[in-house]
């Protein structure tokens, strides 16, 4: 990819506006089957299970998707590797640092009214270790199996960061400092990252190789038939059962996240060629603003509903006294997690200038030192193997 990264970023050109509000109806909508699979589960809500099926189909969504807005990004604007780690740090942080702050808060406070909803939370016993543990997103290298507090859905982060700094050594770097840096993040990442970065990678190839071919509109709707086919015969899940039990239960009892991975790589290829088609829908309906403006609106907020969402749902039923029995209280319980995702994402993603402001201070005095040892001679935008 680096070979060729300065003609991607030549040649590329940004997305069409009704493209590109179609990816934020992708991300959208995964985020809410996410949310919605989750409130809808038995703590929260009785007898309302058939979302639950597709949460983890909805974060494979995530992965291919993020591979390829990532790749385009990292060839159209991103111009060097500082800026690609400024921007991709910003963005991360901007959420990541207030969740894993914040949400010991929140269920410390709720524990005391309903224990049962935690279950026992040892991390809380280990603040120090815990929080770097989780901001350095290591809750699933190699056989770690931690949650984040109450936060469940965190796990994907964990995935979806090392699938950054794995594209950053494979995209911006060359010679021996690609080879180091590609074999020491897959030697820190291990197994469970390996068996679903071919999904993000798979996204990002199609971003940086795939420019130019026409696609046929009806590729569109037989990835959308092809997904509901596999959902409704359960074949996704007839595939993991049986690596599960040709591998005597490995996969199961070691592989957490990743165990349905063979499934994962068939619904990945059908979203796949869903983004290929949907370049050539063209979109237009999308792309006018009445139509626009909401959607990219509600997707400004689509990370901090993913990341919050889990411990204000458990929150809000503590300190509300939520009834899982009553559709009322259970829209009562909506219209309180509502209110505080959009208060946090104005807080929180909708500051990450701040945060960019911060890394980029931060980088500079980084390459200032570096520029001091002996060894280096040059800034950053010298160096050979660097774009």
């Amino acid at each position: 990819m680096a070979a060729t990264a300065g003609d991607a970023v030549r040649k590329m050109s940004p997305f069409s506006k009704g493209f590109s509000v179609y990816l934020d109806v992708l991300r959208v909508s995964a985020a809410f089957v996410v949310f919605g699979a989750h409130a809808t589960s038995s703590p929260f809500l009785k007898d309302f299970p058939w979302l639950q099926d597709f949460a983890h189909d909805a974060v494979i969504v995530f992965f291919v998707l993020s591979g390829y807005i990532i790749a385009h990004t990292a060839a159209t604007r991103d111009h060097d590797l500082t800026a690609y780690a400024v921007n991709r740090s910003a963005r991360i942080y901007s959420v990541a640092l207030p969740a894993v702050l914040l949400v010991p808060v929140l269920d410390q406070i709720a524990m005391a009214w309903r224990p049962d909803l935690y279950g026992r939370l040892y991390q809380y016993d280990a603040l120090w270790l815990y929080i770097p543990f989780f901001l350095a997103f290591a809750t699933d290298l190699w056989f770690f199996a931690e949650d984040a507090f109450s936060n469940v859905p965190y796990w994907s982060l964990c995935y979806e960061v090392w699938y950054y700094v794995l594209f950053a050594a494979i995209f911006f770097l060359r010679g021996p400092w690609r080879v180091i840096s590609v074999g020491l993040t897959l030697l820190i990442m291990g197994p469970r990252l390996w068996l679903l970065f071919p999904l993000w990678a798979a996204g990002a190839w199609m971003a940086l190789r795939v420019r130019r071919v026409p696609t046929p509109r009806v590729i569109f709707a037989l990835a959308l038939a092809g997904f509901i086919a596999v959902k409704a015969t359960g074949l996704d899940t007839i595939i993991d059962d049986w690596v599960n039990s040709f591998l005597g239960g490995w996969p199961e009892t070691h592989l957490r996240y990743s165990q349905h991975f063979l499934g994962d790589w068939l619904i990945g290829a059908l979203i796949l060629m869903n983004i290929l088609a949907a370049r050539s829908c063209g979109f237009a309906g999308l792309a006018r603003r009445s139509v626009r403006r909401p959607i990219v609106a509600v997707a400004s907020f689509s990370f901090t509903i993913y990341l919050f969402h889990m411990p204000l749902l458990k929150f809000f039923t503590a300190a509300l006294d939520h009834d899982s029995a009553s559709v009322a209280s259970w829209a009562v319980l909506m219209a309180a997690v509502a209110v505080a995702l959009i208060g946090l994402g104005l807080a929180t993603e909708h500051q990450k200038q701040y945060f960019r402001r911060f890394f980029s201070w931060a980088a500079s005095i980084v390459w200032r030192s570096l520029s001091r040892l002996p060894a280096v001679k040059t800034r950053v935008r010298d160096i050979p193997d660097v774009r």
